[in-house]
C-alpha cells in the first residue's frame, strides 16, 4: 500500500491592531522552489469539515468520514493540504520498507495580500472591505498589496521558514475549539498567526491647534489617495458628517504604502497636501495632523492718536465671506476666527462720527499675514480719524481769544491762545478730502463762512478774527469833500452798511468782517465805485472815490467845462460892453462938442 502524506496547513491573518483580517490573500511558497505550494482567501465564518478516518481506511482500505468539526474563522484560511515527503520508506536502498518520519520536509514562504476599498468612496466611511477575489495579474489597477511576507517582516529566523511537517512528535494544527491531540486521527498539520501590515490611519484636521470650526468643516473635502506613477489606485473622499467628524476621520485596515492626503476648501481649491508613508511604521493607528492654513486675526481700532473708536458690527466687512468663519465686534475690537491664508482677502473697517455724521475708512487687501504685517505693533488698525484745530488770528497773527467757531454744526469758542479743538473728526485723503462747513464770528459779527476741505494733510486751519473800520472819502475833482455824498457798502454783491458823508466827504464803517469789499458813491447825478481788497483793509487805507464835481455856484454844483464857459462867455461879456461904452460916450462928446477933432499936424520939416 502507497501512503501519500498530507499535511493540514492554516493561516490566521490580523491586522497591526490584532483585529482579524477577513478577505486577505494567503499563499505557501516552496522556499526552494520559488512555487507557490497552495492558497486561499481568509475567512469571516466558522465552518464545518468532516476528515478522513485514516484507521479504516488502512485497515478496511475503504473511505469514512468522521464526524463533522469547525474550522476556519474571523482571519482563517481554509484547510490547505500539503503533500510532504515519504513517512514509511526504504532507508537503505534494499527494496524494504525499514524507516518511518517525515523524509522530505516542505520548507515555505508565507505570503499574505490585501486589496480593500470603501463602499462609497466618493462618500467615504473610512471602513475599508475587501475586494476580492484579486489574484489576478492580469486584472487592471487597483492591485492587490503584499501584507505580509515572512522572509522580510520577521526578526526571528526561525519564523521566516514554515515547515511542514513539524519535525517535532507533537501535532501542532489549530482549530477554533482546541487544540488536535495526538490521539486525532488527523494527519499532522501547522498553524500559523501572522500580523499583517494593515494598519489604522486617523487624520486630525485643525488650524494653529485649534479645532475648525463647523461651518469651515462643512466646506472642506478631503481626499486619500494612493497614486502608483500617473494611476490613482485609491481615492477616498471624505466631508463632515460623513465619514468625518470634527475634522477627525479614521480609515480601517489600509495596507501598507506611500498616501497623498489632499483638502480642498470651496472656490480655493486645495489647500492641504502631503504624503504620508505607512510602509515600516510600528504601530496599529498612524496618526497624521493636518494643519490647514486658517488663522485668527484681531486687531483693535484707534484713530491717529491712538484713542479707541467705537465701531459699529456693520461697519466691518470682509470679501469673500467663504474665506473665513466669522467676525465678531466688541467696542473698538474686531475679531475674525478661522480666516484662510491662502488667498488674499479685503478688510473694510469704516467709521461714522456720532458727532459730525461723516464717514470714513480704511481697506486693506491681502492675505492673512499680510494684513497682520500692515497693522502697527500687528495688532493695531488706525483710522483716518484727529483733531481738527481752528486757530483765530489778528491781522498780526496774534491768537484771538473769545471767537466763536462753528464747525460741521459743532460749536466751540476759542481760549486764550486762540485754539479751538474739535475731536475725533475722520478725515479724508489727500486726493478726497471730507467737507466741512466752517464759520467764525467775533463780538457777534461772522468774519469767516467757507465749506473746508479736510484731510489727513489739512486739519489745522487758521482763521483771520479781527474786525475792520473802513473809511471812505468822496471828493470832487478839486479834492473837496462832498458832504451829504451817499456811500453803499457791498460784500460779494450783498450790501452790508450804507452811510453819509460828512463835511470833509468821509463816512466811516466799523466792526467790518475780514473780506473784499466794494463801495458806491452818489452825489447829486454823479456815481462813483472802488474795490477794497483784504490786504487795503486790513492796512486800514482810506478808500477815495471822486467824482467829477468842482464847485457849486448857487447850490448847483458845476464841472469845469461848465465853469470855463460861463467865464469866457463873462469875459466876452464884458469886453462887449466896454466897447459900447466907450462908443457910446465918443459919440455923445462929439455932438455936444466936448470933442473937438484934433488939429492937423505940422508937415515934417
Amino acid at each position: 500500500m502507497i501512503t501519500v502524506n498530507y499535511a493540514a496547513v492554516t493561516v490566521r491573518a490580523i491586522d497591526f491592531n490584532g483585529r482579524p483580517l477577513a478577505g486577505a490573500f494567503v499563499e505557501l511558497v516552496d522556499r526552494a522552489s520559488g512555487r507557490i505550494a497552495a492558497w486561499s482567501y481568509t475567512a469571516n465564518a466558522t465552518w464545518s469539515a468532516r476528515p478522513i478516518d485514516l484507521q479504516t481506511l488502512f485497515m478496511f482500505h475503504r473511505g469514512k468520514l468522521l464526524d463533522p468539526r469547525p474550522i476556519g474563522g474571523a482571519g482563517y484560511t481554509a484547510i490547505m493540504n500539503l503533500t510532504f515527503g515519504a513517512w514509511n520508506y526504504d532507508a537503505n536502498n534494499d527494496d524494504v520498507v525499514d524507516s518511518s518520519g517525515v523524509r522530505n520536509p516542505l520548507e515555505l514562504i508565507v505570503r499574505v495580500y490585501w486589496l480593500a476599498n470603501d463602499p462609497t468612496p466618493q462618500n467615504a466611511v473610512g471602513n475599508l472591505w475587501p475586494v476580492w477575489p484579486f489574484r489576478d495579474e492580469t486584472a487592471p489597477l487597483p492591485r492587490h498589496v503584499k501584507v505580509y511576507d515572512s522572509d522580510f517582516d520577521e526578526t526571528d529566523a526561525a519564523a521566516k521558514t514554515l515547515t511542514v511537517p513539524h519535525s517535532e512528535a507533537a501535532i501542532g494544527l489549530r482549530l477554533p475549539d482546541r487544540v488536535v491531540s495526538a490521539s486525532d486521527p488527523v494527519s499532522k498539520g501547522v498553524h500559523r498567526d501572522v500580523t499583517t501590515a494593515v494598519f489604522d490611519f486617523m487624520a486630525l484636521l485643525n488650524y494653529g491647534g485649534k479645532t475648525l470650526p463647523d461651518e469651515i468643516l462643512r466646506r472642506l473635502e478631503v481626499f486619500v489617495h494612493k497614486k502608483v506613477g500617473a494611476t490613482t489606485e485609491l481615492s477616498l473622499r471624505f466631508t463632515e458628517g460623513v465619514g468625518m467628524s470634527r475634522g477627525t476621520f479614521t480609515i480601517n485596515r489600509l495596507p501598507r504604502g506611500v498616501y497623498e492626503l489632499e483638502v480642498r476648501f470651496g472656490p480655493a481649491g486645495t489647500i492641504f497636501k502631503r504624503t504620508f508613508d505607512i510602509s515600516t511604521v510600528n504601530v496599529g493607528t498612524v496618526q497624521v495632523e493636518a494643519s490647514l492654513p486658517f488663522t485668527d486675526l484681531s486687531f483693535e481700532v484707534t484713530d491717529l492718536r491712538g484713542r479707541p473708536l467705537t465701531i459699529a458690527p456693520g461697519d466691518v466687512s470682509i470679501e469673500p465671506e467663504a474665506y473665513y468663519f466669522r467676525r465678531e465686534v466688541a467696542g473698538n475690537v474686531i475679531t475674525v476666527t478661522a480666516l484662510y491664508t491662502g488667498a488674499p482677502v479685503t478688510v473694510t473697517v469704516r467709521y461714522t462720527s456720532p458727532t459730525y455724521g461723516t464717514t470714513t475708512q480704511v481697506t486693506l487687501t491681502d492675505t492673512a499675514d499680510g494684513i497682520r504685517t500692515r497693522l502697527i505693533g500687528g495688532r493695531t488698525l488706525q483710522l483716518p480719524v484727529d483733531d481738527v484745530v481752528v486757530f483765530a488770528v489778528d491781522a498780526q497773527g496774534r491768537s484771538v481769544g473769545g471767537a466763536v467757531v462753528t464747525f460741521a454744526g459743532v460749536t466751540k469758542t476759542t481760549g486764550s491762545d486762540g485754539r479751538a479743538v474739535f475731536e475725533r473728526v475722520p478725515l479724508g485723503t489727500e486726493d478726497s478730502p471730507l467737507t466741512y462747513n466752517l464759520r467764525v464770528s467775533v463780538e457777534g459779527v461772522e468774519v469767516y463762512a467757507r465749506d473746508e476741505p479736510i484731510s489727513v494733510a489739512r486739519k489745522e486751519i487758521s482763521v483771520l478774527a479781527q474786525l475792520f473800520t473802513l473809511t471812505v472819502r468822496v471828493v470832487g475833482e478839486l479834492g473837496q469833500g462832498l458832504e451829504g455824498a451817499s456811500v453803499q457798502l457791498l460784500r460779494a454783491g450783498t450790501t452790508v452798511a450804507t452811510g453819509s458823508a460828512d463835511s470833509a466827504g468821509a463816512v466811516r464803517f466799523e466792526r467790518l468782517a475780514p473780506a473784499s469789499y466794494e463801495v458806491r458813491a452818489q452825489y447829486k447825478g454823479f456815481s462813483g465805485s472802488a474795490t477794497v481788497s483784504l490786504d487795503a483793509l486790513r492796512r486800514g487805507e482810506v478808500v477815495e472815490i471822486r467824482l467829477p464835481v468842482y464847485v457849486e455856484v448857487l447850490g448847483i454844483p458845476m464841472s469845469l467845462a461848465t465853469l470855463l464857459a460861463l467865464a469866457i462867455g463873462l469875459i466876452l461879456l464884458v469886453i462887449v460892453l466896454a466897447i459900447i461904452i466907450s462908443e457910446y460916450r465918443w459919440w455923445r462928446g462929439r455932438r455936444l462938442g466936448v470933442y473937438a477933432p484934433p488939429p492937423p499936424k505940422a508937415p515934417a520939416k
